[in-house]
């Protein structure tokens, strides 16, 4: 799945609150 490894990559790179944002800016469209 590569989205899973998008999300893993994200979660083991980013701070928090871009971790936040980039969920927020997915959601959003």
């Amino acid at each position: 799945m590569q989205t899973k490894k998008v999300f893993l990559y994200v979660f083991n790179t980013m701070s928090d609150w871009e971790y936040g944002y980039l969920i927020a800016e997915l959601n959003s469209g």
